[in-house]
C-alpha cells in the first residue's frame, strides 16, 4: 500500500538493499529554515559531507503529491514548497475539506503551512496557526490523556463561522 505514494530514489534504495549506511535527512531547511539560496546550498553541502563520510543521503520531501526518499540535486533546488502545496491540496479534496475555511495545516515531518488571500493574510494565518500548536502542545503537556473536543462541538464551532448559517464574526 505505501507505494501508492511513495518513491525511493534508486541510489537510496540500493544502499538500503546492500547495508550501506544511509542518513535520512528532513526537507525543513529546503522549505523553512534558510533564505533562498542559501536553504539550497546549505541542502546540498550537508549532503556532501554525509557522502564524504561514506554514506548516502537521503532528504526526504513530498513532490508531485507524493513522498520521496532520497530529493535529488534537481528536486531540491526545485519547487519544494509548490510541491507541498499539491500534496495539502489534493489532501484537502479527498477529505472535501474547504482550503479558504481552513486557511493552515501542520505537515508531519516538515512544518506549518499557511495560506490566505493576500500575503498578509497568510502570515496571519501563520501566527495563528502557531499559537494553536502552542496551546495543543501545552494541553498535551498538562494532560497527557487529553482528547479531542466532542464532533458536536467541533461543528458548532466551525459552523457558527461558516456556511449558510453562519453568525460569528460575520460582516
Amino acid at each position: 500500500m505505501y507505494k501508492d505514494y511513495l518513491d525511493v530514489n534508486p541510489e537510496v534504495a540500493k544502499a538500503l538493499s546492500e547495508g550501506l549506511p544511509v542518513v535520512a535527512l528532513e526537507s525543513t531547511i529546503i522549505a523553512h529554515g534558510m533564505p533562498y539560496p542559501k536553504n539550497v546550498e546549505t541542502a546540498l553541502a550537508v549532503e556532501e559531507v554525509i557522502r564524504e563520510n561514506g554514506a548516502v543521503p537521503a532528504t526526504i520531501g513530498i513532490l508531485g503529491g507524493r513522498i520521496k526518499i532520497g530529493l535529488t540535486k534537481e528536486e531540491i533546488e526545485g519547487a519544494y514548497e509548490e510541491n507541498t502545496g499539491h500534496l495539502i491540496v489534493n489532501e484537502f479534496n479527498r477529505m472535501g475539506k474547504d482550503p479558504m475555511a481552513v486557511p493552515a495545516v501542520l505537515c508531519k515531518n516538515h512544518g506549518p503551512f499557511a495560506w490566505g488571500k493576500d500575503a498578509h493574510e497568510a502570515v496571519h494565518n501563520a501566527v495563528v496557526l502557531e499559537e494553536v500548536a502552542k496551546m495543543a502542545y501545552r494541553a498535551e503537556t498538562i494532560n497527557p490523556r487529553i482528547q479531542p473536543a466532542p464532533q458536536e462541538l467541533q461543528d458548532k464551532h466551525y459552523y457558527r463561522k461558516h456556511g449558510a448559517n453562519a453568525y460569528y464574526g460575520q460582516n
